[in-house]
């Protein structure tokens, strides 16, 4: 896996805007280290760092604003390799030595320990969910002031990596991916939790492909709720309005994620990334978002292409409202009006086979039900 494929591409509305912090002793009369995109590698932990007392790090596999996910080496289970993920949002330093972490002002305190927590609760959550479509979480352990998850290693690449070659998604295989997807918001929202960051660069497919969700946006959510910086965490084209601005921190809900979902699934199949949310409100008339069932046609059944529409309503009480809804209009309007038309021509081959085997078999049982000459039977 390439580092672009597995980095969490997290976007932060004004990033470039927030105040560097000018340099300054830290703990210890340690100089901290600025995360900026110039000093970015001397925010990861180098190779052959020991975590919990057992990974040791080879290599770094991506970041974003608000972890860095490394490649490590379990020295205690045959050299077995995992994924682990640790939490150093944007407002944090690294201090050049221990490797702490710590926030960069003391006003980012409360922020930086609220996400902390979220984090962890979220691992422990993660840990009991057992799905093939969920990132799977072994563990989590504290160390350097901040806190890892051990996840399993994938192999195989994102749907934007997909997308970027120009692999449209189609036929079978988008209903598959949407039904699965679906099927894992099912078993998140059912624990109470919330993705948050539903995105082409989040959703991973296995080299059978199987999807599977990545990096859950819980942190995210806890940060932005105590800092008025950080309330603006959006994906552009993918995030619905609601979590826009910090009043809407407080009405999300599944029908969030559907949005999300939809989103990633119109540009998965129409290689079109859709409008911003805010622009769709904004520009209602003059910069519509063209409906799937246009852009998407000749894909996707119409019925399926309709239910990505209903998931991108900008008004959340519009949109699906539990996964099960969608997953029911899916199979209801899909597969009865298609179940001729999705079976392969080898497959209707077969039915011909045994159709003209039968007529042959019942043609000659007539003709030798009857070993001796004379009136018919």
């Amino acid at each position: 896996m390439s580092e672009h494929e597995a980095n969490e591409h997290s976007v932060i509305l004004g990033r470039g805007g927030l105040p560097k912090a000018p340099a300054r002793k830290g703990d210890q009369g340690q100089e901290p280290v600025a995360p900026d995109v110039d000093n970015e590698d001397q925010m990861s932990l180098p190779v052959g760092t020991l975590l919990g007392e057992r990974y040791e790090v080879i290599g770094k596999l991506g970041s974003g604003g608000f972890g860095i996910v490394y490649e490590v080496r379990d020295r205690e289970a045959s050299g077995d390799v995992f994924a682990i993920k640790e939490y150093v949002p944007d407002l944090c330093v690294r201090h050049q030595g221990s490797l702490t972490v710590s926030p960069r002002h003391s006003r980012d305190a409360q922020a930086f320990e609220d996400g902390l927590n979220s984090f962890v609760a979220e691992a422990r959550t993660l840990r009991e969910l057992d799905s093939a479509n969920i990132v799977r979480v072994f563990h989590w352990f504290k160390q350097h002031g901040t806190a890892y998850i051990v996840m399993r290693r994938l192999q195989g690449q994102t749907l934007e990596t997909r997308i970027d070659n120009g692999t449209r998604l189609e036929g079978e295989v988008a209903l598959k991916l949407m039904r699965e997807l679906l099927l894992a918001l099912h078993t998140i929202h059912a624990e109470g939790l919330l993705h948050r960051d539903i995105s082409p660069s989040n959703v991973f497919v296995l080299g059978d492909g199987t999807p599977v969700l990545l990096d859950f946006g819980a942190a995210r959510f806890a940060i932005g709720k105590v800092s008025q910086r950080l309330t603006a965490i959006a994906r552009h084209g993918y995030t619905p309005r609601e979590q826009y601005d910090e009043y809407g921190l407080e009405v999300q809900s599944p029908a969030t994620d559907f949005y999300a979902l939809g989103a990633t699934l119109y540009h998965a199949v129409t290689l079109s990334k859709p409008i911003s949310s805010v622009k769709r409100e904004r520009e209602r008339e003059r910069d519509r978002l063209r409906p799937a069932v246009e852009a998407g046609a000749g894909y996707l059944p119409e019925a399926a292409l309709r239910t990505i529409d209903k998931a991108l309503n900008i008004d959340q009480a519009e949109r699906w409202q539990n996964a099960g809804q969608w997953v029911s209009a899916l199979d209801r309007q899909i597969e009865p009006e298609n179940k001729f038309e999705l079976l392969r021509p080898w497959k209707w081959l077969l039915f011909l086979l045994a159709f003209t085997g039968l007529a042959f078999f019942l043609i000659f049982a007539k003709v030798f039900q009857c070993p001796e000459p004379g009136p018919p039977c």
